[in-house]
């Protein structure tokens, strides 16, 4: 059972390179969100695990307007771990995004996964929304919203105008 959620934010209008090695003593969902708005976003995550914990690793960002967003996700996992990583990436205006996910397991005890979907706005999405009435920029923002979903406030839009 996953009974601790950390949410980690990358927003800023400066580039960065982040890197950062965090120990998980029990089970948890980790979001982490990043904006890579005409700037570099390069986030280097090791995670270890603890015997017997499961975690779930959540990475969601947008490269807007030449913005390059670069991640690297360890997981460590030791005996009877549950470890499940998944990137989420949305690309507008030629931004890009490099994804390297990588699962080192030490144990044949540990169940893994990994997914990575990575891709610019839906033409279909876009098409549904505005055959309802939203324009076409709105339907955009939308879809930028759900990548977000789970941060209560509203502070990355001021990153993605």
């Amino acid at each position: 059972m996953l009974n601790k959620t950390t949410i980690k934010k990358y927003f800023s209008n400066a580039s960065l390179n982040v890197s950062e090695n965090i120990t998980f003593n029990n089970s948890q969902n980790y979001y982490v969100y990043i904006i890579a708005n005409n700037n570099t976003k390069k986030i280097k995550l090791f995670i270890n695990q603890k015997k017997s914990t499961d975690c779930k690793v959540t990475i969601n960002c947008l490269a807007t307007n030449n913005g390059i967003v670069d991640i690297v996700l360890v997981n460590n996992g030791n005996q009877n771990c549950k470890i499940s990583q998944e990137i989420n990436g949305l690309i507008i205006n030629d931004g890009k995004i490099f994804s390297f996910p990588i699962l080192a397991i030490k144990s044949n005890t540990v169940v893994a996964q990994h997914s990575i979907n990575v891709g610019g706005v839906d033409k279909e999405q876009i098409f549904y929304l505005t055959s309802k009435g939203i324009s076409p920029q709105e339907s955009t923002n939308l879809i930028v919203e759900k990548l977000f979903e789970k941060i209560e406030s509203n502070e990355y839009k001021t990153f993605i105008k």
